[in-house]
């Protein structure tokens, strides 16, 4: 039969022309005080019933006339953007999310406005990433393996989601387009000695000479963002979540990335120079790898002081790395950055288990020769000067492995193994500007 449509209220829709009304629609709902009554009568029967379902036509709560009358105030309310702010850190909500959160329901005394419960979940999650901060630790002083002096240098927040979810709520129903996010102190509530960092448990090193100053910038912010991070016992490190948006916003400059097969400028070039020492060190330490990928094509500057294949390659979302701290105490992972010998640092301070680390050397095989270099034109060179930007690489595959024990118990036992495509050399040619 006819198929029986359910009613709506009007409600406002964005279009490309900012605010609009979709018009409400009568409906039918089932009557369902009425279908009960009916099946009891006809289940007391014997044999077989066909029951018409009954429905009531449904109104609409909200028609258009009402919205016309509240258009403008939904617009000067709802229609802008709402600055979330902790401390010197601003989140800017765009408009279009901020008037996803609107509701517009009726009571007996009228229209009034609510927020849609989903929207502000959605909205309490993304602010949690941007206030969750985990307390911050340095190593001051350590002599061989042997951790002298251990500091806490700031506290840790975490989102107070209630009073954030009535603050928003507040600021948006009388016409405030500013939220200052209120959170929890964390940190300072262990005493540093149950910290357990008394040692240091690995060490990884890499080399970044040749780097164009953009990338030099963005291993240091990347690195600076990890150094001092306290992994709790049995939790899982990623670098990712760790590092924050790898974007402009962020402070990442542009620098060569590899993207769709070419070297491209894009934003946090560089930052997986700050994952490949970071797997390094990881893999000192005898800390269990959750996720590690390698780079798709060889990269000159993981091998300026390692063989090839102990890199670790991250792009958001999708490639990240990842530990586990199995060890039962706190970890710190802090790092150093040296821009005069072009070397980047990470060590991991904790307490030492026994554990020893064995990784053997790597296999190489799958030679493939790399293909001829390519020339990209850039207008911001002299007309005939040629720069370097990435540097051609055979394919190859390389394979070790790593084995993990503790008193006489295999804790790891694992192969890396990384494939790489042959790689072509890449210039940028200057080209005559008057051409264009």
């Amino acid at each position: 039969g006819e198929e029986k449509i359910a009613g709506k209220d009007a409600t406002f829709v964005l279009n490309d022309y900012g605010l609009a009304i979709d018009p409400e629609r009568e409906g039918l709902s089932v009557d369902y005080q009425a279908l009960k009554s009916i099946m009891e009568r006809e289940l007391a029967k014997t044999g077989d019933s066909v029951i018409k379902i009954p429905f009531y036509k449904r109104l609409p709560e909200v028609v258009s006339e009402d919205l016309l009358a509240i258009q403008d105030d939904v617009r000067t309310r709802f229609y802008k953007d709402l600055n979330l702010k902790f401390f010197e850190k601003k989140k800017i909500v765009p408009k279009r999310e901020v008037f996803s959160m609107l509701k517009i329901r009726r009571n007996k005394d009228g229209l009034y406005y609510d927020l849609s419960e989903e929207a502000v979940r959605k909205l309490s999650e993304s602010t949690k990433q941007f206030v969750d901060n985990k307390p911050r630790a340095m190593v001051t002083k350590f002599e061989g393996d042997k951790v002298i002096d251990f500091v806490i240098n700031k506290e840790g927040s975490v989102l107070d989601e209630l009073k954030f979810r009535r603050d928003l709520r507040n600021a948006l129903l009388n016409n405030q387009n500013e939220v200052l996010v209120a959170t929890f102190s964390v940190g300072e509530n262990l005493p540093k000695e149950a910290y357990g960092i008394n040692e240091l448990l690995g060490v990884g090193k890499s080399k970044f000479a040749g780097s164009i100053p953009s990338r030099s910038y963005n291993i240091n912010l990347s690195s600076s963002k990890i150094s001092g991070t306290i992994v709790g016992p049995g939790e899982e490190f990623s670098f990712l979540k760790t590092v924050g948006p790898i974007t402009g916003i962020e402070g990442f400059q542009a620098a060569y990335i590899i993207s769709g097969g070419r070297t491209v400028l894009g934003e946090g070039g560089g930052v997986c120079q700050t994952s490949t020492t970071l797997f390094r060190a990881v893999l000192n330490s005898g800390l269990p790898i959750l996720s590690r990928y390698p780079h798709a094509y060889r990269v000159g500057y993981y091998e300026q002081d390692m063989p090839v294949g102990f890199d670790a390659s991250v792009f958001s979302p999708s490639l990240d790395f990842k530990f586990l701290n199995d060890t039962g105490k706190h970890l710190l992972v802090q790092s150093e950055y040296n821009p005069d010998k072009y070397e980047l640092t990470f060590y991991i301070f904790g307490t030492k288990d026994g554990r020893e680390v064995s990784i053997s050397e790597p296999k190489i095989y799958g030679y493939i020769p790399a293909p001829a270099p390519i020339y990209v034109d850039d207008p911001s060179l002299k007309p005939g000067q040629l720069k370097q930007v990435d540097f051609s690489a055979s394919g190859i595959t390389s394979s070790f492995t790593r084995v993990v024990n503790r008193n006489g118990e295999k804790l790891i036992d694992e192969k890396f193994t990384s494939t790489y495509a042959p790689w072509k050399a890449v210039y940028l040619r200057g080209v005559d500007k008057r051409k264009d």
